[in-house]
């Protein structure tokens, strides 16, 4: 809701008696408000209800009478202030007229055909409406005002059952008659003056700002006094009910009592005298124990440093030693890479010498192919010595029906 309609509700609602009552109860804050509103209505000078051409308008309102067909449209039942009246006398509603898309139709009446273009506005019908008697549209509210239609927005300007919104946005609605009373009696964000401070606070905090206020009477925790919270600190340094401690407290004197007792307490001087002297005794006590614990100490740190000297020279070993096996780690590796270049050697040897065996007949054979017939070289006695000669190459005695190992 508007802040112009609240400003029409607080306005309407706070005349003549009413306004004096509102005024005297509420916060000076609240009074604030409600003039800020009121100037803000005089602004917008807003309407609640307005007679219009539009037949949704009226469908709110509740007639004391059934209202008459011949305010209806005979299509829809519409109640209408502007119906197109035929020549048959009956009216239709301009919604109803504009959904016919031919000329002409058929009247529900009578069953006459009507000429859209020979449809009249009836012009009277508008005021013969305004003078049909209605209730207040609060009826169900309470209001039991009966009045003729005409009268009925002058009647909601002031008619006390109308609901309006909280303007300290409670989130309740209220009638206009009971917003006065929820304004300053009901309503949790109503602005209240706190008693102690004369501050504005929320009244839904109030509890919380009397935890806080500083003018607000507290109760002393000694003397039973009641003093302003803000004053409390001062108050207790100077209360004649504090307990307060001996001034040889730290010597061992655990007395309390009040400034009174106190002043009695401090006149004892024999037993003060006596806790003076029970308390240099401990102190003597606690001294010879502490110089003993040093004692102590001096000759444990002699031996941690003795310790110490016998510990350097293995230090210096132990990282020598690291030195070394990280050397040997180093070798280690190389010969670990050595070895496996040995194993792919011995392997590349073994699948020669598988090579060499598999085709060395094939040589020979060829060899004795290109010897003279007849003759018989002294070589071909035994066997060669070796697979190839120093005049002969490798491609020179390769078989052509063996080819080598793929994976030399």
């Amino acid at each position: 809701m508007s802040i112009a309609y609240t400003s029409f509700v607080i306005s309407r609602t706070l005349r003549g008696n009413n306004r004096k009552q509102f005024t005297s109860s509420w916060t000076a804050r609240g009074y604030f408000l409600y003039n800020q509103f009121e100037k803000i209505y005089r602004i917008h000078n807003i309407h609640l209800f307005t007679m219009t051409d539009e037949s949704v308008q009226l469908e709110n309102v509740e007639f004391v009478q059934s209202c008459p067909m011949q305010f209806r449209c005979r299509r829809c039942s519409t109640l209408d202030s502007s119906l197109n009246r035929a020549r048959c006398g009956h009216g239709f509603c301009g919604r109803c007229v504009s959904m016919v898309r031919a000329a002409r139709f058929q009247c529900p009446v009578d069953s006459r055909s009507v000429e859209k273009k020979e449809l009249v506005v009836d012009k009277e019908i508008k005021d013969k409406i305004l003078e049909l008697s209605v209730y207040c549209l609060q009826k169900k509210r309470g209001c039991k005002k009966t009045l003729i239609l005409k009268e009925l927005e002058t009647h909601l300007e002031s008619c006390g059952y109308v609901p309006v919104s909280c303007p300290c946005s409670c989130g309740l609605q209220v009638t206009k008659r009971e917003l006065a009373q929820h304004l300053t009696s009901t309503c949790d964000r109503r602005l209240v003056s706190c008693p102690f401070c004369q501050e504005d606070v929320v009244f839904k905090d109030m509890d919380g700002h009397n935890d806080v206020c500083g003018k607000r009477p507290v109760t002393c925790p000694h003397c039973k006094a009641e003093v302003k919270r803000e004053q409390l600190p001062t108050h207790e340094i100077s209360c004649p009910m504090k307990p307060r401690s001996c001034v040889l407290s730290e010597a061992g004197c655990q007395f309390k009592g009040t400034a009174e007792e106190l002043e009695n307490h401090s006149s004892d001087v024999q037993s003060h005298i006596q806790v003076i002297a029970e308390s240099m005794s401990q102190y003597r006590l606690n001294i010879r124990n502490l110089e003993q614990k040093v004692e102590e100490s001096v000759s444990e740190n002699l031996k941690l440093k003795e310790q110490l000297q016998d510990i350097y020279p293995v230090l210096g070993t132990v990282k020598n030693l690291d030195k070394t096996v990280t050397s040997l780690l180093e070798k280690v590796k190389k010969l670990e890479i050595a070895e496996q270049t040995v194993e792919e050697m011995n392997e590349t040897l073994i699948r020669l010498r598988e090579y060499m065996q598999r085709t060395q007949p094939a040589v020979v054979q060829d060899h004795k192919s290109k010897s003279p017939q007849g003759t018989k070289s002294p070589e071909s006695k035994s066997p060669p010595r070796g697979l190839f000669n120093h005049n002969t190459s490798f491609e020179d005695h390769k078989p052509k029906h063996a080819a080598p190992p793929t994976d030399l």
